[in-house]
């Protein structure tokens, strides 16, 4: 399915396994539902491939733009979690989370799997992420994907909830290509393609993320905003 803001924001995660089942249950129940009532955030889709030995999960976030993360209510969300929130924070590892400008987003209908590739190459190469999105869109013509998104960042910019300092280095964006695919097999045959597609375009480019991934849970801001949406109070002055 197609994203509907400007900007969505990826966030790739390992969890302590020893706590996957409770991970999973304060995830989809809490975690993802308040951040998706916070204001500009239009919804979530989450991702996971427990085999894998690392980078296992991914969050994308749907965004009216990018002023959904300067939010009140977004920061006080991070700088008040619940009390489980606070219990579980600790036990997160290997967290990237990028905020991407979309370049495009066709398609219609959520799919089994996707293929990923984040990479980053030089930022005089202002045409790239186009190019990308219309190579992208020309196989979701001939039915090699069921949808497809596109992105570009120029940095990675700090995040206080797991001390991820800011990352900008001039010269440089990052792009994600995903594909939303049907089957395993499918997905591993799209991430080839995204592969073989990088290869031929942007030789030098620095990996930053290669995966398929299973569908895990989506929810709209309609559904979350009744029970999650915190009403920002402003401290008194006196």
């Amino acid at each position: 399915m197609s994203l509907r803001g400007a900007a969505f924001l990826c966030l790739w995660n390992d969890f302590d396994r020893s706590m996957t089942e409770e991970y999973e249950r304060w995830h989809t129940l809490e975690h993802v539902r308040e951040r998706v009532a916070a204001p500009g955030f239009l919804a979530a889709r989450r991702y996971g491939d427990l085999a894998r030995a690392e980078n296992r999960y991914l969050t994308l976030y749907d965004l009216a733009d990018m002023a959904a993360l300067s939010t009140p209510d977004y920061a006080d969300l991070q700088a008040n979690p619940t009390p489980w929130s606070a219990r579980m924070r600790p036990h997160f590892s290997n967290v990237l989370r990028i905020p991407f400008h979309r370049i495009a987003s066709e398609g219609e209908g959520f799919a089994a799997h996707v293929a990923l590739l984040a990479y980053e190459i030089a930022e005089s190469d202002s045409t790239a992420a186009e190019a990308l999105a219309e190579r992208l869109a020309a196989r979701h013509d001939r039915g090699e994907s069921v949808a497809f998104h596109v992105g570009r960042a120029q940095d990675v910019p700090a995040y206080g909830v797991f001390q991820l300092q800011a990352d900008a280095r001039p010269g440089v964006q990052i792009l994600v290509a995903i594909e939303e695919c049907t089957t395993p097999e499918a997905a591993a045959k799209s991430l080839q393609a995204l592969r073989d597609d990088q290869a031929r375009n942007a030789p030098d480019a620095r990996i930053l993320r290669a995966e398929t991934s299973g569908f895990l849970y989506a929810v709209g801001h309609e559904e979350a905003v009744t029970r999650w949406r915190r009403q920002h109070k402003v401290p008194s002055l006196d």
